[in-house]
């Protein structure tokens, strides 16, 4: 009886597995970092990401994402939090779209493009108002139509709706992606509005903020790169005009092949230089 179980068990586990799919991956760096006013630092990260998806019988998708962070503050102690979600979400796809719940991006960051940018030693250098992922629960809905695609997305912890559009395609033999979004909340409204070029091994981004998002907001984002033979130098410029900031980064990797990649930044930002160099791994 108990074999008769353990098979039946197992079969069931087998076929989860066959309609199911659940696979790991993640990044680890390494290297020096020095902050202006502290003394220079060994430093590393460890970031695990697990991905799920499935579909269902009559081919509607879903999946989930997690990502765990493990690493050291400057003081080479371990964070509040380290080694626990970092953040996660959850979505469905069909015919109708896609809808996506969790620690994601809203729509307005879904829909602008972000300046080119480095992830280095747990350190991105960059202070302007794109970012990967915003905090807690945000609800967001997207649809691709062609080259178009629009999102709309609610967060209840700020009372924010956001909506955007953008485009990507082919432009007079370039490369081209324009966006245009706007964000309401508790904090205030924020329009942005953002465009990019490629021709070749080059390219370059620029994006505009204003709003009275967290008090009157006008910033200006801009950055370029180029890219060959596993060689990427790129710099990014950031002015705010109501912060009256100036804040810039430069940075260099080199492909080594097989998920390594060596790495060096250095910029400024609120008036404080960060250096940093050291070796990225995927894996």
């Amino acid at each position: 009886m108990k074999k008769v179980l353990f098979a039946t068990t197992a079969l069931i586990a087998t076929a989860g597995i066959a309609s199911a799919e659940v696979k790991l991956s993640g990044m680890g760096t390494m290297g020096v970092l020095d902050v202006e006013g502290a003394d220079a630092i060994i430093y590393h990260n460890v970031d695990l990401y697990v991905n799920m998806s499935g579909e269902t019988d009559n081919g509607l998708s879903f999946s989930a994402f997690i990502e765990y962070d493990e690493n050291e503050d400057a003081a080479n102690l371990a964070k509040a939090g380290s080694g626990v979600s970092d953040g996660s979400w959850v979505s469905v796809s069909g015919a109708f779209g896609t809808l996506t719940l969790g620690n994601t991006d809203g729509a307005l960051d879904k829909r602008i493009t972000e300046v080119h940018r480095i992830i280095g030693l747990d350190y991105e250098l960059w202070g302007g108002y794109v970012d990967n992922s915003d905090n807690q629960n945000i609800l967001r809905y997207d649809y691709q139509f062609g080259d178009f695609g629009f999102s709309a997305s609610y967060a209840d912890f700020d009372d924010a709706t956001g909506v955007g559009i953008n485009w990507s395609g082919d432009l007079g033999g370039m490369g081209a992606s324009f966006g245009l979004a706007y964000e309401d909340s508790d904090l205030g409204d924020l329009t942005a509005v953002s465009a990019g070029l490629s021709m070749d091994a080059f390219e370059v981004r620029t994006a505009y903020w204003e709003g009275d998002n967290n008090g009157d907001t006008e910033q200006w984002d801009v950055s370029a790169q180029y890219s060959a033979n596993g060689l990427t130098v790129g710099a990014n410029y950031l002015m705010n005009d109501v912060a009256d900031t100036d804040d810039y980064t430069v940075f260099v990797t080199y492909d080594l092949g097989g998920g390594a990649t060596l790495l060096a930044q250095t910029g400024e930002r609120n008036d404080v230089t960060t250096t940093a160099a050291g070796i990225s791994l995927k894996f």
